[in-house]
């Protein structure tokens, strides 16, 4: 069985993997999508945990607070990463991953503690509507919601996360059969190749299943790693794409 600190490690060296083929590969390459597929694994994790750490957590404030505070921290290492410049007034919503987890986090309290239906999904849908320009956009929220809607049923979780993936990737899946089956469009192998990376979206649930619910070793370090390490390596992949001849 996999414990809480094992599967967060490797979403972190997945996405360490991700980042690195992002930044220095040729995005056609077979290398880049082979890393880029097993960087695929890391958002999903993050998101299960988000729905686990809610029912968990003993102080949502803080909870709340640290993910807010690592948001804005991460907010110019992302940007500049991602775009090769410092926010500016074309880049200046591109906004990290950090910021859709803490709206998912959000929505799972309005959902939990707003009792009035109608005030409930329309904060869950104002939730949606502010995580449009993070990392993942509003699938990120959707996948926390239905982690913490089926919490504690991995087959119904499992189901729900797949139906999302295959949403989220119809459109990938539409062109490809315009262009294969209809003839629509022309084929274009290099268009389509970046694509197949996101086939990875569905490697997270087959380790998420041996996911025993026990937190594991590494106490503080486990608690803070992803945060501080998602800024500083994007800041330093950025720095050495930028400054060292490669």
């Amino acid at each position: 069985m996999l414990t809480a600190t094992a599967l967060k490690t490797i979403a972190i060296v997945a996405m360490l993997i991700d980042h690195v083929a992002y930044v220095f590969l040729p995005e056609t390459s077979v290398l880049c999508i082979i890393m880029r597929l097993i960087g695929r694994v890391t958002a999903p994790i993050m998101f299960y945990f988000v729905a686990e750490g809610y029912r968990k957590t003993r102080h949502f404030g803080r909870y709340a607070t640290r993910l807010g505070i690592f948001a804005a921290i991460s907010y110019i290492p992302f940007v500049y990463c991602h775009s090769g410049a410092l926010p500016n007034a074309q880049n200046w919503a591109e906004l990290n991953v950090i910021y859709t987890l803490f709206l998912g986090l959000l929505a799972l309290r309005a959902r939990h503690e707003i009792k009035s239906p109608l005030i409930r999904w329309a904060v869950i849908g104002g939730l949606i509507l502010l995580s449009v320009p993070g990392d993942w956009s509003y699938y990120g929220i959707l996948f926390i919601l239905v982690f913490d809607h089926y919490y504690g049923d991995f087959r119904q979780q499992a189901f729900a996360y797949c139906l999302i993936t295959l949403l989220m990737l119809s459109p990938l899946f539409t062109v490809l059969a315009s262009s294969l089956i209809f003839h629509l469009y022309p084929f274009n192998v290099e268009y389509y190749l970046p694509g197949l990376a996101q086939l990875g979206m569905f490697i997270p649930i087959f380790l998420l299943k041996f996911y025993g619910g026990q937190k594991g070793g590494g106490g503080q370090l486990a608690k803070w790693g992803f945060y501080v390490f998602y800024p500083a390596h994007l800041l330093v992949l950025a720095l050495i794409r930028d400054f060292l001849p490669l």
